[in-house]
């Protein structure tokens, strides 16, 4: 079945690449050029561009009125023949470039040239291709080529449906995702399968109790054999990393636990972090005993398809941008000394490298890492001598003894901690949905 171009389609493309100042007398003169040959409706496109240059062209308003006729008289007889050899949407498509046609002619003055009957002619060549088009959908759909039954559904409204036949479309629309749905359910492929249920929704625009019941069911489904059950075990620190607080581990578990673990995606069933810790504890496990193989096992014990280990680094600062300045000081034995007054920017990266683990088969699938950035200031001093041999306040002494340093450190972590739980956890799910086929 063969797709008719629309009018302005099918005399266009040789005019793309005419220059857009094409004057009114060289389309005339395109346009019997073109009609010398035979290329009517081309030529009528020429004479329409030209009136439309200058509405005084005489010759070719009067080619224009005798072309017109020529060109819907070869078109409908084209659109009858393609009726008879069961064309019905390319005979539907020849009265949409009729149309297109006639509005351009109109467009620069040309009486309406089409008779009474092609009302009922266009109407009945546009029903036709409606019930064509529904056929062939349900044709497709039958053969699982679902996409190839949608792309048929959304040629209808071209051709101008009546309610019953939108109504159908949508009921049609809505059984073509139903059964791509139950499709990619039987295959395995839950996710896509959930995902054409939402599209029956969409389809329907406003849906009865049975296609909620139907769409339901489906969703139901999928998620029943498709949901992951995820065991995430509580932050670690990474060995080498000593500065690392017992307060940065509680925090992290906390953003943790408030935030991105109250919320699982779809397909990820998330085991209560509560039940997790007290069942650790019962075990006697700490974090430092939490051993990859030991994690394996306590995975099996919660009954869960994938587990969650995960460690943290420490801080990692780096100063950027310095300003310094000399500042003048006396040593305690009242000799001028000079030190320096840095003001700096600092980016600071926090991190958590992260592993997860098929239970049932008891190996690593991967090891990811988590990342959050932030910037800050700090504010410090240097001397090339010692420090305490100079008379200072005890602002100054701050900036020497590192205290200012440790605060701008610790506020980057705190900044950090929340963002860097975020990201985990959209880490974890995303790695986690990766296998949800």
């Amino acid at each position: 079945m063969g797709m008719v171009p629309r009018w302005r389609a099918v005399v266009g493309l040789a005019l793309v690449c005419l220059c857009a100042c094409t004057s009114a007398l060289e389309h005339f003169e395109a346009g019997r050029r073109l009609e010398s040959t035979g290329d009517y409706a081309l030529a009528a496109e020429r004479y329409i561009a030209a009136l439309e240059r200058d509405a005084t062209l005489v010759d070719a308003r009067a080619r224009l009125e005798a072309l017109v006729p020529i060109v819907l008289s070869l078109w409908l007889e084209q659109a009858r023949v393609d009726r008879v050899d069961a064309r019905s949407v390319a005979a539907a498509e020849r009265f949409l470039a009729i149309d297109e046609l006639v509005a351009d002619a109109r467009g620069v003055g040309m009486e309406s040239v089409q008779d009474s009957a092609y009302p009922y002619q266009r109407r009945d060549a546009f029903d036709a291709a409606i019930e064509r088009l529904f056929l062939d959908s349900a044709d497709a759909r039958e053969q699982g080529r679902y996409g190839v039954a949608l792309a048929a559904l959304d040629r209808v409204p071209q051709f101008e449906p009546n309610a019953p036949s939108r109504l159908r479309r949508r009921e049609e629309r809505a059984q073509t995702h139903l059964d791509w749905g139950r499709s990619e359910l039987r295959a395995g492929r839950f996710r896509a399968a959930f995902d054409q249920a939402d599209l029956i929704l969409a389809a329907l625009g406003e849906a009865s109790s049975r296609w909620v019941r139907r769409v339901d069911e489906l969703q139901a489904a999928a998620l029943e054999v498709g949901t992951i059950r995820l065991v995430v075990f509580p932050v670690t620190r990474r060995p080498q990393a000593t500065g690392l607080s017992a307060a940065t581990l509680d925090a992290i578990d906390d953003e943790l636990v408030l935030g991105p673990w109250q919320a699982p995606p779809l397909f990820v069933a998330l085991l209560d972090q509560a039940v997790v810790r007290s069942y650790l504890r019962r075990e006697g496990y700490t974090n430092a005993s939490l051993t990859p193989r030991a994690a394996g096992r306590l995975g099996r014990a919660l009954d869960a398809d994938m587990l969650v280990t995960a460690e943290i680094g420490e801080l990692v600062v780096r100063e950027e941008d310095a300003d310094v300045q000399p500042r003048t000081a006396q040593t305690v034995n009242r000799e001028p000394a000079i030190f320096r007054f840095v003001r700096a920017r600092l980016r600071g990266e926090l991190t958590i490298d992260f592993t997860l683990v098929d239970v049932d088969r008891g190996r690593a699938i991967g090891t990811y890492r988590a990342s959050a950035r932030v910037d800050g200031r700090v504010e410090r001093a240097e001397y090339d001598g010692d420090w305490t041999t100079l008379r200072l306040s005890d602002v100054e002494r701050r900036l020497f003894s590192g205290e200012t340093v440790e605060e701008a450190h610790r506020e980057l972590e705190t900044r950090a901690i929340p963002r860097l739980a975020e990201r985990f956890g959209a880490a974890v799910f995303r790695r986690v949905l990766e296998r949800v086929p």
